[in-house]
């Protein structure tokens, strides 16, 4: 890991947080980290500012369309790798769901860089448009 530490999971939570719920996290091996709070979430800013200064140069967000869109809401995304798959899934929501835009004219614009099939999946890799 980072400085020479051994690899083990990092889990932020919001300033505040349940003290029972952080041991239990701590107790499993986890190391908790407290950030400020933005709109009731972790600050993605915080975190990332926090990675940054453990040496942390690149990140790797795997989560659902709120932790997408409050990235890409802010510009804090230079790659999206997405993939495809010919199904519907809950209550079909979606990678925008948490990128609020008013206007079509303020809408993500993508530079398709890569695509490629893996069977029936569409992988798709782009860039965002500055």
């Amino acid at each position: 890991g980072p400085r020479g530490e051994a690899a083990r999971v990092l889990v932020f939570v919001g300033e505040g947080a349940p003290r029972a719920r952080v041991s239990a996290l701590e107790e499993a091996g986890a190391r908790v980290v407290a950030l400020p709070r933005e709109g009731g979430r972790v600050s993605p800013e915080g975190a990332l500012a926090f990675l940054l200064e453990e040496g942390v140069d690149g990140v790797l967000l795997e989560g659902g369309p709120r932790l997408a869109g409050a990235f890409l809401e802010r510009g804090l995304v230079d790659k999206l790798a997405l993939f495809l798959a010919p199904r519907i899934l809950g209550e079909g929501r979606g990678l925008a769901e948490g990128f609020r835009v008013e206007r079509v004219a303020e809408a993500l614009r993508l530079r398709l860089v890569h695509r490629e099939w893996l069977g029936e999946d569409l992988w798709l890799e782009a860039y965002p448009e500055e």
